[in-house]
């Protein structure tokens, strides 16, 4: 289910039932506000009229009760940690240069379209620049100045902004049975990003990496190699997520220090970008935590 974004939604309909949607988008915002779930939708709606996700994220077989896609395809990033290289950015192309089944276009949604690498980019700009007629795609991006600047230039970009509190509230509480109590504090702490409520709601995991997080953050300067090292040593660890839970302790502790929380942005978008070692400069960053 879409959770907000009535106007984005509004306007994108709009575009697809003029036929003015063009060949190229990037839908960007925070994580968790559900931009690729309007992605999603938006395929499924130029394919089927109908404006819906379709309940999956990796795959266009959709839920209960939705019929499958044939002319969409969902790429993203098997791990957070990986990246999508230049044999899946053929595929796409591929994929696009085939004629249509059903629909009027042959579709493909990027979720986590930073995580395409640079040279799987310039093959995408390619397909940007001499798109086949029924070609459409869309970029779902946190940031879109992580995209290469050639191939952001040949993208319209829409925003997809924070989700009013109350509305995601009603959306834990009516779909995900959450109290309603404790549906009002997820939403409060999620910053507009209904996927973040959901998961201070229901996701252990997510209540287990903040422990970790809150745990660096009581440490005593001296501890905190040792425990930096100790948890870069764990199999999944994900350090742009562990940072993204930095940031979330720091901000909801009130340690309203703007120069760091900066820092732990800058950290967790170039240790994907730039290939960094996440022991060493999570190890530097403790430090001034």
């Amino acid at each position: 289910m879409i959770v907000g974004h009535e106007e984005l939604i509004r306007d994108l309909r709009a575009r697809a039932d003029r036929s003015a949607l063009g060949h190229s988008w990037i839908i960007f915002g925070p994580r968790g506000v559900g931009k690729a779930t309007v992605a999603r939708a938006l395929a499924r709606y130029v394919e089927t009229g109908v404006f819906e996700d379709g309940g999956s994220p990796r795959s266009t077989q959709g839920g209960a009760g939705i019929r499958p896609l044939s002319d969409a395809i969902f790429v993203t990033a098997e791990h957070e940690a990986d990246s999508i290289g230049i044999d899946r950015a053929r595929e796409i192309r591929a994929f696009l240069a085939q004629t249509p089944l059903v629909g009027p276009r042959r579709t493909v949604v990027i979720e986590a379209g930073e995580r395409l690498t640079p040279e799987a980019q310039n093959a995408l700009l390619k397909v940007a620049e001499e798109p086949p007629q029924a070609a459409l795609i869309i970029l779902v991006v946190d940031d879109p100045e992580r995209l290469l600047p050639t191939l952001r230039s040949r993208f319209a970009e829409v925003h997809a902004g924070a989700v009013p509190e109350a509305k995601i509230a009603k959306w834990l509480v009516g779909y995900h049975g959450v109290a309603a109590k404790d549906a009002a504090l997820a939403a409060k702490k999620s910053f507009g990003a209904p996927g973040f409520a959901w998961r201070i709601a229901k996701d252990e995991a997510f209540g287990a990496l903040r422990e970790k997080a809150e745990k660096l953050l009581a440490l005593p300067l001296a501890a905190r190699k040792a425990f930096v090292k100790e948890l870069t040593d764990e199999e999944e660890f994900d350090a742009e997520a562990f940072l993204e839970m930095i940031l979330f302790v720091l901000v909801w502790g009130s340690r309203k220090n703007f120069p760091l929380w900066h820092k732990v942005l800058e950290l967790r978008s170039e240790l994907n970008s730039y290939n960094l070692n996440p022991r060493l400069h999570l190890t530097a960053l403790a430090q001034e935590l």
